[in-house]
């Protein structure tokens, strides 16, 4: 138990050290799409520059990079909270399923979105498909089949919480 406290602690001041990265990170990102002249969008291996682009294509790349870095801060600050359960013994409380499903949901959400805005932002946008080589579709299925994974097992712990609550009141 001690080796998973410590693993725990560990885990946890980790993704406190990168919320305290990402959140400032993504902030600036969105700002730089509107004061920058500079400024480039990061879409799925492509730089894209916005200096010539309308104010339409900045605004999906400044909503694209918020939905991306908020699953991402929510994905971190999900686990954030599972570790501190676990640091503290509370490992298959309902608490921990909920987080653990949390996260299973964030990085399920994270592949579907990117799979989805890889086909309607370059369809929107002809600008994106004038970069050579063009833009195809990017799809997420590492993130998408963990996702899955994780939700399947955040299920079995959901049952096997729930049928130790019903031996626990047999005895």
């Amino acid at each position: 138990m001690d080796r998973i406290r410590r693993l725990s602690r560990m885990a946890r001041t980790l993704g406190m050290i990168g919320l305290v990265i990402l959140v400032p990170f993504t902030t600036v990102t969105i700002g730089s799409f509107f004061f920058s002249k500079e400024a480039n969008w990061e879409f799925y291996g492509k730089q894209i520059p916005l200096a010539n682009v309308s104010m339409s294509v900045r605004v999906s790349a400044a909503l694209d990079i918020l939905f991306r870095g908020g699953i991402g801060i929510w994905v971190v600050w999900n686990g954030v909270q599972l570790f501190k359960k676990f640091e503290v013994g509370i490992l298959f409380a309902a608490e921990t399923i909920k987080h653990f499903r949390r996260i299973a949901t964030g990085l399920l959400a994270s592949g579907v979105y990117t799979t989805l805005a890889t086909c309607f932002l370059g369809l929107l946008f002809p600008p994106l498909y004038r970069q050579q080589p063009p833009i195809g579709v990017h799809i997420n299925l590492d993130l998408i089949l963990i996702g899955t994974g994780l939700l399947a097992i955040s299920w079995v712990m959901e049952e096997a919480r729930k049928l130790r609550e019903t031996q626990d009141l047999v005895i």
